[in-house]
């Protein structure tokens, strides 16, 4: 439906889209307006709307069969959508839509896609966050403090994440891009930790109560290598 301001009586014009004749429901989904088109889920295609013209994309463009409920611009150019359970990723300039490998199998991609002021897109599942870093998803969950089923997540101009959980309030994340923290559910013995040492090449050196552990440090974990005990 396209809503315009007018002069008279009523205020505004409505005006309904017909569906295209290759679409068998006329349902629509996710909507992402940009200056010179409307991209938006109708029934279980993706669709174009510019100049009075209606394009579908469908299995032909490599796109699955689904209901396309978020569609997102990357900072870099990309055309992102997200059906029931796929992601799926239109490059800058592409003419045919890629599915990337991602963890949505398992834990679901149960929000509507999001994205952050650069060019990540945010995807939230059952069990956290997934990232879209460069060429792979890294996931946010419980080894991070992240708990719960994550619904939507928006950027302030501050920079921080506020993220909805399902059922379970609104959380915000200070400091992303800029700090991490990691705790015994990230791979460390215990949470009381005296010192630590970051090497050069990634090599993080950690004092704990439990003895000095020496890890890895990822993207959101401190994977632990080796430990030597102390009495």
């Amino acid at each position: 439906m396209v809503i315009t301001r007018q002069s008279g009586v009523s205020p505004y014009a409505f005006r309904l889209i017909p569906k295209p004749r290759e679409i068998e429901m006329p349902n629509a989904y996710g909507l992402l307006v940009e200056q010179d088109s409307v991209r938006y889920g109708c029934d279980k295609q993706l669709c174009r709307y510019s100049g009075g013209q209606i394009t579908v994309f469908g299995p032909k463009a490599g796109l699955p069969s689904s209901q396309w409920k978020g569609i997102q611009r990357a900072g870099n150019g990309d055309l992102w959508a997200q059906g029931r359970s796929e992601v799926v990723r239109l490059p800058r300039g592409g003419t045919r839509f890629e599915i990337p490998e991602s963890p949505f199998g398992s834990l679901g991609a149960t929000g509507v896609l999001s994205k952050d002021s650069g060019v990540r897109i945010i995807v939230g599942t059952t069990d956290g966050l997934a990232i879209w870093e460069g060429d792979s998803w890294k996931s946010v969950g419980r080894e991070s403090g992240l708990r719960g089923c994550v619904y939507r997540v928006l950027q302030d101009r501050e920079g921080s994440l506020w993220i909805g959980l399902l059922g379970r309030g609104l959380v915000r994340w200070l400091g992303y891009r800029e700090w991490e923290a990691f705790t015994a559910e990230s791979g460390l013995d215990t949470d009381t930790v005296c010192e630590t040492l970051p090497l050069p090449d990634g090599t993080v050196w950690a004092a704990t109560e439990a003895g000095l552990l020496s890890g890895s440090e990822g993207a959101w974990y401190l994977e632990v290598t080796e430990a030597a005990t102390t009495k």
